[in-house]
This record gives C-alpha cells, sequence and structure tokens, in this order.
C-alpha cells in the first residue's frame, strides 16, 4: 500500500503542529507561573523597603492579580493582530478614575504591566534581568533614605483655613525637613500632606504644642513605615 507524498506531509505537518502547540502551552504555563512568582518578589520589596503615604497592603495586594492579567492577554494577543487591534479598541474606553494618593503609587503598577507584557511575550530573561534591577534600586533607595532621614514621618492636616506659607515660616525652628506630598481643597474641606522629620532638638510633644498654639486641631501623624520606633 502506497502512501502518498501529500499524506506524509500532512503527517508531519500535523506533528509540528502538535509539538508546536505542547510548547505553546508548556511557555504559557511557565509564563503564569513565573508572573506570580516576579510579582511576589515585587511585593515583599514594596512592603518592606518602600516608604510612602498609601495603604501599601491594599495596594500591593493587586500585585500578583494584575501582572497575570497583562500575561494572559498578551500571550492570547501577540500572535494575533486582529486580537490586538480589538484590545487596543476596548482599552481605548477604559477610564482610570482610582484617586491616587501618592503618584509614586503608578510606578509599581507599570512594573507589574511591564513584567506582564515581558512575560506574555514569554521574553522570561528580560523579565528576570528588569526585576533584578528594580529590587536593587528599590533597595539602594531605601538604605539611603534610611541614612538621610531620621525620625521621618507624615503629618496630615484638615482645616479649612490653614495657611501654608505662614505654618512654614513659624514652624521652620522646628522642621529639620519638610514636603509638601499632597494638596486637596473642596467646598467643605482640605486636606494637606507633609513628609517631614524634626530637629535633634525637638520632640513630639513639642510638636504637638506647636500645632494647637497656632489653632490646628485637626491633624494626624502617620507613622506607616514605623519611623517612630527608630
Amino acid at each position: 500500500m502506497e502512501i502518498s507524498a501529500e499524506a506524509i506531509k500532512n503527517l508531519l505537518d500535523n506533528s509540528n503542529n502538535n509539538s508546536k502547540n505542547e510548547f505553546e502551552i508548556f511557555f504559557f504555563i511557565l509564563a503564569l507561573s513565573s508572573s506570580i512568582v516576579f510579582s511576589s518578589i515585587l511585593k515583599f520589596f514594596y512592603l518592606r523597603y518602600w516608604k510612602t503615604i498609601s495603604d501599601k497592603e491594599n495596594i500591593s495586594s493587586n500585585f500578583v492579580l494584575l501582572t497575570l492579567i497583562i500575561t494572559i492577554i498578551i500571550a492570547v494577543v501577540k500572535s494575533s493582530l486582529a486580537l490586538s487591534l480589538g484590545l487596543v479598541g476596548a482599552l481605548s474606553i477604559v477610564r482610570f478614575r482610582t484617586p491616587i494618593k501618592d503618584p509614586e503609587e503608578l510606578i509599581f503598577l507599570f512594573i507589574c504591566i511591564a513584567l506582564g507584557l515581558s512575560l506574555g511575550a514569554f521574553q522570561f530573561v528580560y523579565a528576570g534581568v528588569g526585576l533584578l534591577f528594580i529590587v536593587l534600586i528599590i533597595f539602594v533607595r531605601s538604605k539611603s533614605k534610611n541614612e538621610k532621614s531620621q525620625n521621618n514621618f507624615f503629618l496630615t492636616i484638615n482645616e479649612n483655613n490653614f495657611n501654608i506659607e505662614m505654618f512654614l515660616k513659624k514652624g521652620s525652628n522646628f522642621f529639620d525637613t519638610i514636603i509638601l506630598k499632597k494638596f486637596e481643597k473642596s467646598d467643605k474641606e482640605k486636606e494637606i500632606i507633609f513628609n517631614m522629620s524634626l530637629k535633634k532638638n525637638i520632640n513630639f510633644t513639642d510638636f504637638e504644642i506647636f500645632l494647637k498654639d497656632n489653632n490646628i486641631k485637626n491633624y494626624t501623624f502617620y507613622d506607616q513605615d514605623n519611623f517612630f520606633q527608630n
């Protein structure tokens, strides 16, 4: 019984397609696993070494899921121009309305997106090397900040009649460093957030007396990064 050349060719093509599909599935599973591992590493360094006024636990809880979603999307659309164009059209109607307390939050969301893009395209080396550089930068940045800033904390003030310039002028004898992190004003209230450190000869009792003497009654010390325990 003779087997035609066309039949042999079809058999080989089917075999190649099956092997290709198996490799695609293997790399897809590897990409998903890597996205979980890489985003978890990013979450650890974010919680451990990054200093921010935001709720770090709440924000970092989205890292793994966001990276997984981007990985799946890129893995699906990377081989299809039609799906890629459809994705662009779908994303064009999405509007980001979540308020960002600290612009630095966006850095980590973009890192998760970058990891998802790399892993979804099966570029594992680029994703791994990129993540290595990122966590090294986070670590070095946190150590340099710790050396420069002692007794560092956040102060939130909710006063409609609060004058920033007057506050900075009167408090110059108390502050070692002070940075305005947020200013938000509405018809009913005004919210101001400072990142600051006090001079070595000033304690928090003295600072609270200064706040009360200047009719600042609604304020909060924010100690998410355990500066008070240092």
